[in-house]
Parts: C-alpha cells; sequence; structure tokens
C-alpha cells in the first residue's frame, strides 16, 4: 500500500495511489501553483532575461565621472544619437556612484536616476517614450512622472547641458 501525503498541513491526507483527487486538494494545489507563477512574474522572471535589470555599460572611452560630473562623448554612443534613445549607466568614483537612464527625447537630452522609486530595481527599458522598471512593471514618461505603479514618486531628474561643438552631454549628479 502506498503512503498517504498531506497536501496542506492541517488537511486531510491524499492516498498517493488514488486516482481522484478531492476539489478541495485540486483547488488548493492549483492556487499554489498560480501564486508561485505570479510571484516568479512580478519579481522579474528569468533572471538572466531581458528585464533581469542588467546595465550594459557604454562603449570604452564614452563616459567619465568625476567630481559629481558625468560626461558623455555622444559621438561614441550610437543609442543615444538615435531619437527616442536611450543609455543606462552605472558609473563611479571617489565612492559616489552615478546610476543614471539618459533619453534623446527628439534631439533634447534628458537624465534621470535610474534607481526605481518602489524598490531601488534599475529602470532599464525605454519604449514608446516611457522609461520602465523590469522588475514590478513602472512606467515613468519623459518627465520622469509616473504613469503605471507601483512606483510612489517620480524619477529624480539631472540638469544636462549639451556641448554641441564637442558633442558632449554634462550631467551634474
Amino acid at each position: 500500500m502506498l503512503p498517504t501525503l498531506p497536501l496542506f498541513p492541517g488537511t486531510t491526507p491524499i492516498d498517493a495511489g488514488a486516482s481522484a483527487v478531492s476539489r478541495r486538494g485540486f483547488v488548493g494545489a492549483t492556487g499554489v501553483t498560480l501564486i508561485g507563477c505570479l510571484f516568479a512574474q512580478a519579481c522579474g522572471g528569468d533572471p538572466s532575461g531581458p528585464n533581469s535589470g542588467v546595465v550594459e555599460p557604454p562603449p570604452t572611452g564614452s563616459a567619465t565621472f568625476t567630481n559629481g560630473v558625468v560626461t558623455l562623448q555622444l559621438a561614441l554612443i550610437p543609442a543615444l544619437t538615435a531619437v527616442n534613445g536611450h543609455q543606462v549607466l552605472a558609473l563611479s568614483s571617489g565612492g559616489r556612484r552615478a546610476d543614471l537612464t539618459v533619453i534623446n527625447v527628439s534631439g533634447t537630452y534628458r537624465a534621470f536616476t535610474s534607481i526605481c522609486t518602489h524598490e531601488g530595481c534599475t529602470v532599464n527599458g525605454y519604449s514608446g517614450g516611457r522609461m520602465i522598471c523590469p522588475c514590478h512593471g513602472s512606467e515613468f514618461n519623459q518627465n520622469g512622472q509616473v504613469v503605471n505603479g507601483p512606483a510612489p514618486s517620480s524619477l529624480r531628474e539631472y540638469a544636462v547641458t549639451m556641448n554641441t561643438t564637442a558633442q558632449t552631454l554634462t550631467i551634474a549628479v
């Protein structure tokens, strides 16, 4: 005879050899499975997938961070020269960090913190004029304002100065 296995603490054990499962057992098992799937999706799903929060570094020599100022060489960052392009940066210097999302809005450059105001994940996507946090689905418009939660507040914006002659962006963080 096969042993009986309890499905959940405090429930009636299920006979492992039985061909039928009680309605309560089926609903319980289905609920647990669905909740597991929802948690996996809400928390980013596949940790190696495209929405994992991984930041692709800009090309070598295209970004510097010194004394609280980030300088970007536009000619070396194709993602920013395209209209509606973006680049996510994670730079450090002298014990300081600059976590930025820089976007090109029809030739005007804007820079925001890339740290989501919900739980600190990296806002690394940009599509349809929205910056997207892969962890819980928060979306921010081109002004950094929340358009889809659960983020409770806007992304901090940094001043961007464009030097058209040198083709550089300077961002004070």
